[in-house]
């Protein structure tokens, strides 16, 4: 039981170090950080003036307050702009979306616009909505759902089918920071707990940390694409396959061979950069969701 106490007991105290720094300077710099975002790109929009808006769901409003209506007053619109204006306010479809007009947002939802051209929605961003066009002479245009996977998202709205579509460049290239950022906080942290195992594996012949770089690099690219592309849920079970995938690569790879030291270290180092990357994946995974 001692020589477990003195074994991990370094681990402990690294971990505890850097977890109390990077919680600090999350704290201090958390509302600094990049914000979601969507433009909307309108093609074959109707020749004639319209209001448009996103729908979305909400599970917590208030119906009986006038979120909105504010605003309805303060415009002084005028016809048709009124009629247009209202229409949208009250608008609720089958599935229980309406107008973020109705609500609290940050900034303006909605807009008036004549033909095709582009809407931009920053902070307060749904991931799943429809968009609406109601035009003045009173048609409305009510596209298909969609559910939008990039933190900055770029989305075309093509009027004439109702189809609304994701640009892929959009889905990739906002997320490659965060990778190389927690790929190398990753690479730090777990390098260091492979220093308390040198006296176990060759490190002066840069085998072994050839063996630790590839294979980090290639877990956390498989992290980051089961968070990205498939659902953020799968974090954790993500991380327990890295560590079975790490033990069984390092104890079958590292020199001098020692299968048990190498699952240890897979299982420690690892551990060691989850408990670090604790008070970020809150803050990550929103971005990459």
């Amino acid at each position: 039981m001692n020589t477990l106490i003195r074994f991990t007991k370094p681990f402990a105290v690294i971990i505890l170090i850097i977890a109390l720094m990077f919680s600090t300077a999350i704290h201090a710099s958390a509302d600094r950080g990049p914000k979601p975002s969507i433009d909307l790109i309108v093609k074959n929009a109707p020749r004639e003036e319209y209001i448009i808006d996103l729908l979305q769901t909400y599970r917590y409003i208030d119906y009986s307050q006038n979120y909105g209506v504010d605003e309805y007053y303060d415009h002084k619109l005028g016809e048709p702009r009124e009629t247009m204006f209202r229409t949208l306010y009250e608008y609720k479809n089958d599935d229980g979306m309406i107008a973020r007009i109705k609500v609290p947002v940050v900034g303006d939802s909605w807009c008036f616009a004549e033909g095709d051209g582009v809407f931009s929605y920053i902070y307060t961003t749904p991931k799943v909505f429809r968009v609406i066009i109601i035009t003045e002479s009173g048609q409305k245009y009510i596209s298909e759902k969609i559910n939008v996977r990039a933190f900055n998202s770029e989305v075309v709205y093509d009027v004439s089918t109702g189809k609304l579509s994701e640009n892929l460049v959009f889905f990739i290239h906002p997320h490659i920071d965060v990778f190389w950022d927690t790929c190398i906080g990753t690479l730090f942290v777990e390098w260091l707990v492979l220093l308390f195992f040198k006296r176990y594996f060759r490190l002066k012949d840069g085998r072994n940390g050839k063996v630790f770089l590839l294979t980090n690099f290639v877990t956390q690219v498989f992290l980051y694409v089961m968070i990205q592309w498939v659902n953020d849920e799968l974090y954790i079970p993500a991380e327990i396959a890295i560590v079975i995938i790490e033990a069984i690569v390092y104890s079958l790879l590292f020199r001098p061979t020692n299968k048990k030291k190498a699952v240890w270290y897979a299982v420690f180092a690892n551990a060691a950069s989850f408990v670090c990357g604790l008070p970020f994946w809150p803050i990550i995974i929103d971005i990459i969701r």
